[in-house]
This record gives C-alpha cells, structure tokens and sequence, in this order.
C-alpha cells in the first residue's frame, strides 16, 4: 500500500500547471508521429484489436493525445492483455530516441484513454507520465506482473475523469443505492451469525468526492473478512463506471481496554480500488478470491484506531469539516476519523475546503497538511483525537 502511496504523490505532482514550469524548449516529435508509433506498436502486440490515436498540440508544451479502443477491453476478458500491451507501448515511448523525449521531456502528453463502453458513458482514463514516474511504474515489478500491472492501473484509476459535470446531489444518491446493496448482501450473513445488519451512510459527498461508512455492532463483526467480499461485490458494482474520488470506511465502535484506553476497527478501501478490483472480477481476468486479496494488499489503509494517539497510516484523505474554537483556532475532521487543531494563520497560508483531499505527514503529534492541487501549500496541525 505504502508503494502506491508514493505513486499518488507522483501524480499530484504531475500536475500540468507544476509541470509547465518545468518545460525545456527540446525538439520533438509531431502528435501524428506519437500516434503512428502507439497505434503501431498496439496493433504489432494485438491485431485483433483496432487502437486508434489522434493528437493535438494543447498550451504551448503540451500535447493531448486521445487512445481508444474500437472494440469493448475493460469489461472483457482482453482487459488485461490490451492494457498491458499499453502500459509496454508508453514505455517504449520513453525509450525511443527518434521520438527526440516527446512526452518525457517536451512537450508532455497528456493522454485520454478509452474503449467503447468507456466512450458510451463519456468516461475516460486521463494520464501524465515524465521520466521520474516512468521510474516508479518500471520498479514495481518485472512487465506484465502482478504488482506492475496494479501499479500501472493506480495511475490510470487516480485520473478517471467524466465528460459531464458531477453534482454533490449525484454522488449522495450514488452512495445510498450503494449502501441499500450492501446492507442487503449483509442481510444472510447477520442472519446465520445472529447479528445486527451493519449501517451504512454516505460521511461525505462532493462535486468529485464521495466517501461511504460502514458501522458493526462490534469489533469482530467489523473484523470479518467477509466484509471485503461484500464490499467488493456491492459497492463495487454500484460505483462501477463513475468517477468520484473517494473512500469506503468500515469501523466497529471504540472498545474500552483493560489499561483504560479506547481502540477500534477503522479499515479504509480506495473507491477507485474497489472499482479496480470488481473490474478484475467482472471481467473474468481474475477470482473474486484473486480480487479481494488485490483490494487488501494494495488498496487498504488503516485510519484513526486509537483514541488518544495517531495511528493513521500516512496516506490520502478528505477533508471531512473545520469549525472554528477559542483563541482563533480551527478544528479539522478528517475521514480517517482523526482531529487536528490548526491556527488561523496556517489554514490561511493553505486553505483547506470540505471534500479537499491531503497527504498528512506524521511526526509525533506534530504533522504537516499537504494540499493535493499543490504539494507546496503545507498547513502545520496538531492531533487532538481519534472521533
């Protein structure tokens, strides 16, 4: 989990407007010449599967460069194959001398990936590579792995965008019908064990984000691994070809400990790994089993457990709220289920808004706020509690 963590960092800091600044005036290759070598390249690896390409020059430097599949590869069993075949074409793009560093050096490309489905439901995989990222993607594994391949569909599953505005109104909805499809999949489970049916609610919808809480009785029901496999098929299946951000939490209540101290559950799945991972499935290209040992191995991350120490893993989060308190300082609930007090003046340096997501970087209780839009914008905060 902690390698695609750094995955995401690299993301953000490929954004265009960072990236512009870093531009060098280097000769490079004609949009129509990007093309002919990736529809080359793709139709050599996978003939049966027409790869069309266009280009166009976008703000001086950059280079919008539009991949599509003719024929139906994300929900299908070529997913894996056409995909990979891809990820090896955009390597080789970073290799070729005759492409003179188009993409990698200038201008930069970004790239819009779909297939038909994608297209129908005006969807698509938005990408920005440079060299440092490359360098990432090739170390996390030999090509055509298992741990390259999920690596290479973070960056893609970071950057799905919808061709249509999205409304907070949407993803409140959204997230309902998801959960009424778990707490129904939960239904036979509770029943054989003689449990209480779990509660599920939406903590946080945006215009991009939706975040979804899961809530046990106790802290065994809230451990079970089933949980995963419903999550997986309910949640999954309802978030399947959308594009918010976002998380899905599963927690028990604080259980109090013989020394006095509070602990619980709080277990939180990536909304674009669930995705992944029921894709996967839906695809045929992997298991169920296969899929919910993918969801926890690389899109897992543990939030606020304890009451009254950090014990969040370092990771991406949205903001859930801030409320003003004495003395000018504001309290910050985040979705990891943590609390952190920040001045007035910090939050000012870099504001921070309800559905914001951050990269919180632990030092004892001392931690640093980092602005996903720009990684310079940094607010100093204390942790109070686990809420």
């Amino acid at each position: 989990m902690k390698t695609l963590k750094c995955l995401a960092v690299l993301i953000i800091l490929c954004n265009p407007l960072v990236m512009f600044a870093q531009t060098k005036s280097v000769a490079a290759a004609s949009p129509e010449a990007l093309c002919s070598f990736i529809t080359g390249r793709m139709t050599s690896s996978l003939p049966q599967v027409p790869t069309l390409c266009s280009g166009k020059q976008h703000l001086p430097g950059y280079l919008d460069i539009n991949i599509f599949a003719a024929k139906d590869v994300f929900q299908t069993n070529m997913r894996r194959t056409w995909s990979s075949a891809l990820f090896q074409t955009l390597q080789a793009l970073s290799e070729e001398k005759s492409m003179k560093g188009a993409c990698f050096e200038a201008p930069k490309c970004i790239f819009s990936i779909s297939d038909g489905t994608m297209a129908e439901r005006r969807l698509r995989y938005r990408l920005i590579l440079d060299q440092n990222m490359m360098s990432v993607l090739r170390s996390r594994g030999a090509d055509y792995s298992d741990p390259w391949y999920v690596s290479w569909w973070t960056s893609l599953m970071g950057g799905k965008e919808a061709d249509y505005p999205q409304s907070k109104e949407n993803a409140e909805s959204l997230g309902k019908d998801a959960c009424d499809v778990y707490k129904k999949q939960s239904e036979m489970w509770s029943r054989a064990f003689n449990k209480p049916i779990p509660s599920c609610s939406v903590m946080l919808a945006t215009n991009k984000a939706l975040v979804l809480v899961i809530d046990y009785d106790d802290f065994l029901s809230a451990w079970d691994e089933s949980n995963v496999k419903i999550a997986l098929d309910a949640i999954g299946q309802s978030m399947d070809n959308m594009a918010y951000k976002g998380n899905v939490i599963i927690r028990s209540p604080w259980n109090k400990r013989d020394d006095g101290r509070q602990s619980r559950i709080y277990n939180i799945y990536d909304l674009g790994g669930l995705e992944f991972a029921y894709e996967e499935v839906h695809s045929g290209t992997r298991s169920e089993t296969s899929g919910e040992i993918i969801l926890t191995d690389y899109f897992l991350s543990i939030g606020q457990t304890e009451s009254d120490k950090v014990t969040t893993d370092t990771s991406s989060q949205y903001i859930l709220r801030e409320s003003r308190v004495q003395d000018g300082t504001i309290l910050i609930d985040a979705t990891d289920g943590s609390e952190w007090r920040a001045t007035s003046d910090s939050l000012t340096r870099c504001p921070l808004a309800i559905g914001d997501e951050t990269f919180l970087f632990n030092d004892g209780n001392k931690s640093m706020l980092f602005d996903q839009a720009t990684i310079s914008c940094q607010a100093n905060v204390i942790f109070v509690k686990g809420w």
